[in-house]
């Protein structure tokens, strides 16, 4: 996948499309705004650096756990603060 500010806008909306089935009790809108902060070919590119013996599958795995951990942080704050 390329970098965010490569994306075309459907290449956007598609990706916003397959973490909204993963996470349909996030608003469109909130997950852009994680995929904005979040940069996952950074996290990979990171992880491929620091670790360059790691299978692709690992790499994968770490991102994607990575992904979700992202997720589920923003889903704490916004409800904590809707809770305050």
């Amino acid at each position: 996948m390329s970098l965010p500010e490569e994306l075309t806008a459907m290449e956007r909306e598609e990706e916003i499309d397959f973490f909204h089935k993963e996470y349909p009790d996030l608003e469109r809108w909130e997950i852009a705004e994680i995929l904005d902060i979040m940069d996952m070919d950074g996290v990979m590119d990171k992880f491929w650096r620091e670790n360059p013996t790691l299978p692709i599958e690992t790499v994968d795995s770490l991102a994607e756990i990575n992904r979700e951990a992202s997720a589920h942080y923003y889903l704490y704050k916004k409800n904590n603060n809707e809770a305050s």
